[in-house]
């Protein structure tokens, strides 16, 4: 039996509180080709847990012509220990929504600004 798994791929994102903290994906076609991002609109989700209704904060997410996917955490100082996040796009011209990726922001204390 064949499988097909929409599910997005899922990640470990390690942070630390005080820092600027931007990931950065790269993202390829089936024949190993940049896909050019610009007809999608992105938004980034972060939530104390994914069963939330609403999300605790909302990440600034860019897309690129050269396939590039940037994602920040504007304010790390505002992340509890552990955190699910995803990144969506919508594609402008057909609506079709698409979860590029999943995962857990793990924010580790910061020793020089700890709780400034």
């Amino acid at each position: 039996m064949a499988l097909i798994d929409m599910i997005p791929p899922n990640l470990e994102w390690r942070v630390y509180k005080g820092d600027s903290s931007t990931l950065t994906l790269i993202v390829k076609d089936e024949n190993n080709e940049l896909v050019d991002l610009t007809p999608w609109t992105f938004t980034g989700h972060v939530k104390k847990s994914p069963k939330d209704l609403e999300p605790e904060f909302i990440l600034a997410v860019v897309g690129t012509s050269e396939g590039i996917i940037s994602v920040t955490v504007e304010d790390s100082h505002s992340l509890y220990p552990q955190m699910y996040f995803d990144i969506q796009g919508t594609h402008t011209e057909d609506n079709v929504v698409k979860t590029f990726v999943k995962g857990q922001i793990l924010a580790e204390e910061d020793v020089t600004n700890n709780g400034n």
